[in-house]
């Protein structure tokens, strides 16, 4: 499914040059000290003058933001570098800086996105400079204004040729499950976007205590199989703190963006046959399933989510048998982390 991509050779050229526009215009100490004004970064800038005519660098200014793309094939091809806050308005004529937050929302998938919290440009003389590494190589990117337009492509919008909205994941539901020093987490995410199917889907939670600290920031990742897909991420936390539970958790989820594969078709949702304690005193949630897609079913990926009589998430766990024969039913047994004995339990499996 995923496309074989040259970001070395790319990042290298587009670092080629990326100091090229350099002070070397810069007036002499003989100019007429300017009076202060204000001076609007609103529009579009690149390094394009200082790279070869396939790969540069250009930044899209708004009155709220910046964004700034990786170009090459002559134009063809976009990868979101960066976006984030920004204040387009600077005043006077001494060097300033800048100081942009990432949102992380429109650059947490992006292969060549920078993953720094703030970045910070410097506008002097007409030009916007900021740091950019690559390659282990650590240079000084010179953007000049090329039109005061904002109309031009960026944010990622073709990123690796992909179409311009990226698919979307939505966070269905979560809980989750304590039994002594093992807590286990569930979130619940779904799509309605074919461009989501194939694409990695990574949660990750804080798991907070009573006072609200982060006792454990854990992370699953789960690939999405057809549109409208409910898919189970279960994730996992120790407290090796005496005394210490989990009183809430805060789930946030992402979705890449690398091209969509083939969508499979759809497996279904089982309910618990059986849920009791073995004799090491587990709670055993037991799942019986007939496979009727015609082929073997190697190692399925199914996550388990328990609920209790209200219908909370109170617990689950992972579960992922090595084969279901075709036209064969099997049984699955997952031990699952709960708070209390669940009244219910689903599993959802995924190919």
């Amino acid at each position: 499914m995923k496309k074989a991509l040259f970001v070395g050779t790319l990042a290298s050229a587009l670092l080629v040059g990326g100091c090229s526009a350099t002070d070397e215009n810069a007036s002499d100490s003989s100019s007429v000290e300017q009076e202060a004004a204000i001076s609007d970064l609103t529009g579009t800038w690149s390094n394009k003058d200082g790279n070869s005519e396939d790969a540069w660098m250009e930044a899209v200014i708004t009155d709220t933001t910046i964004s700034i793309d990786w170009i090459s094939d002559g134009g063809d091809t976009r990868w979101v570098y960066w976006v984030g806050t920004f204040d387009p308005m600077v005043e006077g004529t001494d060097a300033q800086e800048v100081v942009s937050e990432r949102d992380t929302g429109k650059t947490s998938s992006g292969l060549l996105a920078s993953s720094q919290d703030t970045k910070e440009f410097s506008y002097d003389d007409g030009k916007i400079s900021y740091s950019q590494s690559a390659l282990g190589r650590t240079t000084t990117i010179y953007l000049e204004k090329q039109s005061d337009s904002i109309d031009a492509p960026s944010l990622g919008s073709q990123e690796g040729n992909i179409p311009a909205q990226a698919p979307a994941v939505e966070i269905v539901d979560s809980g989750f499950g304590q039994e002594g020093d093992y807590v286990r987490g569930v979130v619940v995410v779904t799509n309605d976007d074919e461009r989501a199917v194939g694409e990695f889907v990574t949660a990750s939670v804080n798991f907070l205590d009573t006072e609200g600290r982060i006792i454990s920031t854990e992370e699953q990742v789960e690939t999405f199989h057809w549109v409208g897909q409910e898919l189970v991420l279960p994730i996992l936390a120790v407290v090796d703190q005496p005394g210490v539970t989990v009183a809430t958790m805060e789930p946030s989820v992402s979705i890449s963006d690398y091209g969509s594969d083939p969508s499979l078709e759809p497996l279904p949702v089982l309910e618990a046959t059986e849920i009791s304690l073995n004799e090491y005193g587990e709670r055993i949630a037991s799942f019986e399933f007939t496979n009727e897609t015609g082929e073997d079913l190697d190692g399925l990926r199914i996550g388990v989510v328990c609920r209790d009589e209200s219908g909370n998430i109170n617990g689950g766990n992972s579960a992922y048998p090595n084969l279901a024969p075709a036209g064969r039913t099997i049984r699955i047994d997952a031990d699952v982390t709960v708070s209390e004995q669940p009244a219910s339990c689903n599993a959802h499996l995924n190919y």
